[in-house]
């Protein structure tokens, strides 16, 4: 039955620790919401249908602005049309709201990493420095802390990991991997001296 218990203590300071630090991260560093950066009320451009008893077509003007559509280009713009009743284009604005939240939402993840891995890395140490010897439960909730702080820097991690630059990845989870490696020899050589 303390096996069953032990597991449990562990599993649930592992979970509520980890929830912590995501709710904390989310409390003081909010999500970037899309509509804060893109107008959802814009006018929805209507397709232009080719109709064959008026033999309507729209004019061709994308030759025309070229220039003004590679400019929007280079500030990682897109091109949005605005369409008269039939569909056809009539004016364009360069829209970088698509690109603004791509970067907000980086610096978030950015944010989340960096608490994330503070944090874990907290509980680990207290994980692996909380004296079981002085009391079992220290080793129960050592181990919660232990486990909830892997948990969290991993999580941290993988939501980062895609706009890492691309020499600092295997850094990075070279770095976790030492972590776990030391963890394993600390954790194995504690319970060899007792």
């Amino acid at each position: 039955m303390a096996d069953f218990r032990r597991i449990m203590a562990v599993l649930i300071i592992t979970v509520l620790f980890t929830v912590f630090v995501f709710s904390l991260n989310e409390a003081v560093n909010p999500n970037p919401d899309w509509d804060d950066f893109c107008d959802t009320n814009e006018r929805p451009v209507k397709p232009y249908v080719y109709n064959a008893e008026r033999n309507f077509s729209c004019p061709d003007i994308s030759e025309t602005l070229q220039e003004d559509k590679d400019a929007c280009k280079e500030i990682h713009g897109d091109i949005q049309w605005e369409t008269d009743f039939d569909g056809c284009p009539i004016a364009w604005k360069c829209e970088i709201c698509q690109y603004e939240y791509e970067q907000a939402q980086s610096q978030f993840k950015f944010w989340t990493f960096l608490i994330a891995a503070v944090l874990g890395l907290v509980a680990v140490a207290i994980g692996i420095w909380l004296p079981a010897s002085k009391n079992p439960l220290n080793e129960w909730v050592g181990t919660g802390f232990l486990f909830g702080g892997l948990m969290t820097l991993f999580i941290g991690t993988g939501l980062y990991f895609s706009d890492f630059l691309s020499w600092l990845r295997p850094i990075v989870i070279l770095l976790e991997l030492i972590l776990v490696i030391f963890i394993a020899y600390k954790k194995l050589n504690i319970k060899k001296k007792k």
